[in-house]
């Protein structure tokens, strides 16, 4: 996704928007690297190689979406 680029606001470190924006990219990177230990990779060449393997894996079905719904998280994550 491209957006037009803007103008960026330079903001003082004690601003409100400044903190809430520094904490939703602390707990992003929690939640990624969370996602990377819950999966074992994390090169875009390694996520499309598991997730072509889970897709013909014996598995439950419930588990393997799940998987397959974790690697496409972190394939976003790479765009």
């Amino acid at each position: 996704m491209s957006y037009p680029q803007q103008d960026v606001i330079d903001l003082p470190d004690k601003h409100p928007l400044r903190i809430r924006a520094e904490k939703a990219e602390a707990e992003r990177d929690q939640l990624r690297a969370a996602l990377v230990k819950l999966v074992g990779v994390d090169t875009r060449e390694e996520l499309e190689q598991l997730e072509s393997v889970m897709r013909l894996m014996p598995a439950p079905a419930a588990d393997k979406a799940a998987t397959i719904d974790a690697i496409h998280a972190l394939l976003v994550a790479h765009d």
